[in-house]
């Protein structure tokens, strides 16, 4: 049963991750990338398409920098799946909140 809240787990937090990375790409290329090449907007849909293509085209190199990370032996799997959801969040929000100081600039 422990292993199947741990699945259950890992597949909601990489649902919210996707999300909340699309909807940081909807909203930086809708104030960046649309007005600049005269574009549409993206959707969420077609946002989170592109975050695969992304997630796709970098995960040689992601999994280059895994090989150079310590390892998390002490923690355990979900204290390691919290840790990639807030990571996951912290960076969106992040970079949201860079994305609409520039916005405001121009």
């Amino acid at each position: 049963m422990e292993t199947l809240g741990k699945i259950v787990f890992a597949v909601i937090s990489i649902a919210i991750g996707t999300l909340i990375s699309a909807f940081v790409l909807v909203k930086l290329w809708g104030w960046f990338i649309a007005p600049t090449f005269g574009i549409v907007q993206l959707t969420i849909l077609q946002a989170i398409g592109f975050d695969l293509v992304k997630q796709w085209l970098m995960s040689g190199i992601t999994l280059k920098l895994a090989d150079i990370k310590p390892k998390n032996e002490n923690k355990s799997f979900g204290q390691q799946m919290v840790e990639a959801l807030f990571v996951s969040i912290g960076i969106g929000g992040l970079s949201l909140l860079l994305g609409y100081i520039v916005h405001l600039l121009m």
